[in-house]
């Protein structure tokens, strides 16, 4: 099975690159709204661009700043039900909380340092963050940011120098599911931290990290390009539809891509999809329902990425 067996392209739009939405070399899908407005996050021209459904600039999300609403380095953000937005900004370390009219109304500072930020249908807050080497990578939240509970071990593979922005956090149904860069481990949870599953991934690709070869090589660039480059990253969770998940890996040069399928019970229905060229890394993919909306290298510097956006064939489970 391909992922031509699993999807089919079903637009392709060219952002706006007007100045004013000039995106930088490393943005990220943040959402898809509704109404098939496509929001990105970029950390580099520190903006937040909202582009409408045929990828011309619609208005920016909050503005740079230190005020109400405003933020230094926009890393994640995650959407509610109704289409309320949480922007996550990790410089003041600051939540900023957005109607489905894109207007700030509220803000709250979680105590923990977060990488990624989820929301669950019910309206529960889960923070996520993996290269501080804290003992657990989930954080619910509470409204005024204040952690209520903690769970999904580090992985063992973990160390300083392999640190790096990967893995996250999905729900499917009532549960949770939690996977970091380091390996390739699935861990289904209750909203409470109860561990339900675990998936072990065993795809030909897939090469776990190794201890690096010494100390020096978080001193040396080139020695840890090559430590990073001997292992395979696991770029991102995936909630497809209701009841499955996607699970995209590379392999250690990171010159190919993979997505493995899985039910929500985490028994695997796919593997190793290699997916088409695209921006690499974690966050360049994003899904609502059965759509996968996959950000694409723009043709030249003075251009914006495209938005390729795929849609299911068939219904997974007939598969």
């Amino acid at each position: 099975m391909t992922f031509d067996d699993v999807y089919r392209v079903e637009s392709r739009i060219n952002l706006d690159s007007s100045d004013e939405f000039l995106l930088g070399p490393l943005p990220k899908i943040g959402a898809v709204a509704s109404n098939g407005d496509c929001i990105v996050l970029d950390f580099v021209t520190t903006r937040v661009d909202v582009f409408d459904g045929k990828g011309r600039g619609k208005k920016h999300l909050g503005a740079p700043g230190d005020g109400p609403g405003e933020y230094r380095y926009p890393l994640a953000l995650a959407a509610t039900r109704d289409g309320v937005f949480l922007l996550y900004d990790m410089t003041l370390s600051r939540i900023s909380i957005y109607g489905n009219d894109y207007v700030f109304r509220n803000s709250f500072s979680p105590s923990p340092r977060l990488e990624d930020i989820h929301v669950t249908a019910e309206g529960r807050v889960f923070g996520y963050v993996n290269t501080s080497g804290a003992i657990h990578v989930v954080h619910e939240l509470n409204d005024q940011g204040d952690t209520l509970n903690e769970f999904a071990p580090q992985s063992e593979n973990y160390n300083v120098a392999a640190a790096s922005r990967g893995g996250g956090i999905v729900s499917v149904g009532r549960f949770l599911y939690v996977a970091t860069p380091y390996e390739y481990t699935v861990r289904k949870y209750t909203p409470d931290g109860e561990l339900v599953k675990t998936a072990q991934g065993r795809s030909p690709f897939y090469v776990p990290p190794r201890d690096p070869p010494d100390a020096m090589v978080l001193d040396d660039m080139r020695k840890r390009q090559e430590y990073m480059r001997s292992w395979s990253q696991f770029y991102q969770l995936l909630r497809i539809g209701d009841r499955w998940l996607g699970a995209v890996f590379a392999d250690p040069q990171g010159s190919r891509v993979f997505m493995d399928l899985y039910d929500a019970d985490l028994n695997q229905i796919a593997s190793s999809l290699q997916m088409p060229d695209f921006m690499g890394g974690p966050d360049a993919l994003f899904t609502r329902e059965d759509r996968l909306y996959m950000l694409v290298e723009p043709a030249d510097e003075s251009s914006n990425p495209a938005v390729v956006t795929y849609t299911l064939r068939q219904p997974l489970d007939t598969l």
